[in-house]
């Protein structure tokens, strides 16, 4: 058989099978979507949803009306001309996020009115691409002030702006770093993890806090171990900080507690292939990534852990992505390639699959793209009992659970 053919068979072969695999998820019905190639980052704001991507564009959060929307300068879900910023911030006067172009080695942040969607100034800041990372900022906003971090970049690289006009009211340097992990503001204070030495066997950086008012370091701790080209994002939960990376032991990982009042590292041990902490609820910390896993705090020990297979049992799913839903007692977690799994947080039993590569994407289809590209999900999110499920293709499908009005 020719190679051609072989990939329409293989395209076909695909497409049954996703037709197959959404015959409607136990768990979950499609309330609303925007299709691929149209969201390259998305927020949530009261009963509205803001997406960018080749429009600047408000949906109504419950039935995914169009309400507004503008055109962009570019097309920002297009994520191989450039990488947008990981989150939209949004308060009452401002939208604000964030795009590095690859070819014009330069990143531009915009700040547009959320009610009339008017442009109301962009900033811009070029630094090379030499990273392993894609670079881009990630920001935060108050009241009144923008901060903004920008990821991959040395030298200066934290900022504060003003919201009214995008003026510089201070700049610094956080080591010399900082990798793909998004800036938070938790209590006050500038929360930022970077790394000095990523790629050594002594790898470290350090999780610190910093003072939006003044650009102060009001502490800092170091956190051992490399991560590859992101690390894990920290998890914030009463007071306390949890993170993980990598130990140079086979499958060994770093697991830190940080006191954020204190500032003071409570809890350092190494464990075994738990990465990416999603959630505390009730002294039980819960871990996404292919490994998933409930850790008592108090014990210190795993209640439980499981394993996810990826197609077809090939091996794990790759850069998995989650959240827990404490009132339902389950956690979603979702693979970059197809799938989304719905477990139990009480046993980590797989309660459903969700083929998420599976629903139509609104374009022709192609066999070298069903064969080869990633429709898996990207990141989750759950408002009002929706839940929100942002895809590597730059789609956005909305989910309602079963048992919800």
């Amino acid at each position: 058989m020719k190679r051609g053919s072989s990939l329409v068979l293989v395209g076909v072969m695909t497409l049954f099978l996703a037709l197959i695999s959404c015959q409607g998820p136990r768990s979950l019905d499609l309330a609303w979507s925007v299709r691929r190639g149209l969201v390259g980052q998305w927020g949530v704001r009261g009963e509205e949803v803001f997406i960018v991507g080749q429009y600047l564009v408000v949906y109504n959060l419950t039935d995914g009306r169009e309400l507004r929307r503008v055109p962009l300068p570019k097309d920002y879900g297009r994520t191989t001309f450039g990488e947008i910023s990981p989150e939209l911030a949004i308060n009452d006067t401002s939208l604000v996020f964030a795009w590095y172009d690859f070819k014009d080695k330069e990143a531009k942040i915009f700040c547009y009115d959320p009610k009339t969607l008017a442009l109301r100034w962009e900033r811009v800041f070029q630094w090379p691409w030499d990273a392993p990372i894609a670079p881009t900022f990630s920001v935060v906003v108050d009241k009144i002030h923008l901060h903004a971090l920008a990821i991959g970049k040395e030298g200066q690289n934290l900022f504060k702006l003003r919201l009214t006009d995008g003026a510089t009211e201070w700049s610094m340097a956080v080591d010399r770093f900082v990798r793909g992990v998004p800036l938070a503001l938790y209590d006050g204070k500038l929360l930022v993890r970077s790394t000095v030495s990523p790629y050594s066997e002594n790898a470290y950086g350090y999780f610190q806090a910093i003072d939006p008012e003044s650009g102060k370091v009001l502490w800092r701790v170091r956190i051992d171990g490399k991560s590859g080209h992101k690390d894990d994002q920290p998890l914030i939960s009463r007071d306390h900080t949890y993170l993980t990376s990598e130990a140079p032991s086979p499958d060994g990982v770093h697991f830190y507690t940080v006191d954020l009042r204190r500032g003071k590292i409570v809890n350092h041990q190494l464990v075994h292939r738990l990465r990416r902490p999603l959630a505390e609820n009730q002294g039980i910390l819960y871990f996404g990534s292919s490994r998933p896993a409930a850790f008592d705090l108090q014990r210190k020990q795993v209640v439980w852990q499981a394993h996810l297979y990826g197609p077809e049992g090939l091996g794990p799913p790759v850069n998995a992505t989650g959240l827990l839903d404490p009132v339902r007692e389950e956690i979603y977690l979702g693979d970059w390639e197809r799938d989304l799994y719905i477990l139990s947080a009480r046993s980590g039993e797989v309660k459903d699959k969700v083929y998420i590569r599976g629903f139509w994407r609104g374009e022709i289809f192609s066999p070298v793209k069903a064969f080869f590209a990633s429709y898996g999900v990207r990141r989750l999110e759950l408002e009002q009992g929706l839940l929100f499920v942002g895809t590597v293709d730059s789609s956005l499908f909305v989910f309602r659970q079963r048992g919800t009005k």
